[in-house]
């Protein structure tokens, strides 16, 4: 208060006889409100000179320089730059160029993105497109998963089933090669794959089941770094049904400390076959799959009623419940 009373009067001796005057007037109470109140008022007044000297109201604010700047992501791409052919949200137009019959029931499909359109690098693992066409007056909209994405000559290749009475499968087969279909993705609740995901990876899988598995198998072996080891259980009615045979055993022998695969028919007529025959039960899930564990996932795909009856064995032996909102981190996923 003494400060501040020398900056209002400078001569000592008067502040002095000024403050002792005035505080012998008034009861003890009000010292305390007074002198804070004189105190906040000299403040208040020197801090306001203080910014009044720091403006230039001449030249506003406008002299000082902005401290964000606009960046180079807010400006867009290049002009040169070719438009993404897929995108999750957004349904884009790929163009059909060629169809072969890979099994009785089974169709390879190549569709190939546009000129001046591109695709992304590196389709994660485990993501599906969705296919969209009109048939027969209506909008069906249907999942696949890419067996090949490649970005360097924009092409997708998909494996599609045809089951009698199926809306999109026979429209794909009968769909003019050079016609533009509605493609967006990748989409999907299995996300994010990474090497430290798991150690053991069991895969269960029935007919056209196998493509989200064969992504991942792909990935995991093109990894040198992935260390995780897959067993996978694939079941077909019969031997000539077993779609990416060749392409799987491959990669079983030249990554046997990565890849195990049983392959299953559950037509028990099928003349010299030497595999596992029969349906994939809780006994076989146990002696072949890896231990339940914590460091383990199980994925399944496949038809419903396999799906629900593997999914049920796992859990009884031992395995999470599915959630409803899945993700990549659950022990037990079903695509």
């Amino acid at each position: 208060m003494i400060v501040a009373a020398k900056l209002l009067w400078p001569d000592p001796a008067a502040t002095m006889t000024v403050l002792t005057n005035a505080m012998a007037a008034v009861p003890s109470f009000w010292h305390g409100v007074m002198l804070s109140s004189a105190a906040t008022g000299v403040c208040v007044w020197l801090v306001a000179g203080e910014i009044t000297k720091s403006l230039d109201m001449a030249n506003g604010l406008r002299r000082y320089p902005p401290v964000m700047k606009p960046t180079k992501a807010l400006r867009g791409p290049p002009a040169s730059a070719a438009e993404a052919a897929l995108d999750p949200v957004h349904f884009g137009r790929l163009i059909l160029t060629a169809r072969t019959v890979y099994t009785s029931d089974t169709v390879r499909l190549t569709l190939q993105a546009p000129a001046g359109h591109a695709l992304q690098a590196g389709f994660p693992p485990g993501q599906h497109v969705q296919l969209r066409a009109q048939v027969e007056g209506t909008v069906v909209v249907r999942s696949f998963t890419p067996t090949l994405v490649d970005p360097h000559s924009g092409r997708v290749e998909l494996l599609v089933k045809v089951y009698p009475g199926g809306k999109m499968g026979n429209h794909l087969l009968h769909l003019g090669l050079g016609a533009l279909v509605d493609v967006r993705g990748p989409v999907g609740a299995f996300r994010h794959y990474h090497r430290f995901l798991c150690t053991d990876l069991a895969m269960i899988a029935a007919g056209t089941g196998i493509t989200p598995m064969w992504q991942l198998i792909t990935a995991i072996c093109g990894s040198p770094e992935d260390k995780t080891r897959i067993t996978l259980l694939y079941v077909n009615r019969t031997a000539a049904d077993i779609l990416l045979r060749d392409e799987i055993s491959a990669l079983a022998a030249r990554f046997p400390s990565k890849l195990r695969v049983h392959y299953f028919l559950s037509d028990r007529q099928d003349p010299g076959w030497k595999g596992e025959r029969g349906r994939i039960t809780a006994q076989r899930l146990a002696l072949l799959l890896p231990p339940i564990s914590k460091s383990a996932k199980y994925l399944v795909c496949g038809p419903e009623a396999m799906v629900d009856q593997v999914t049920q064995d796992l859990v009884g032996l031992g395995c999470d419940t599915p959630k409803t909102f899945k993700h990549a981190t659950d022990q037990l996923f079903v695509f």
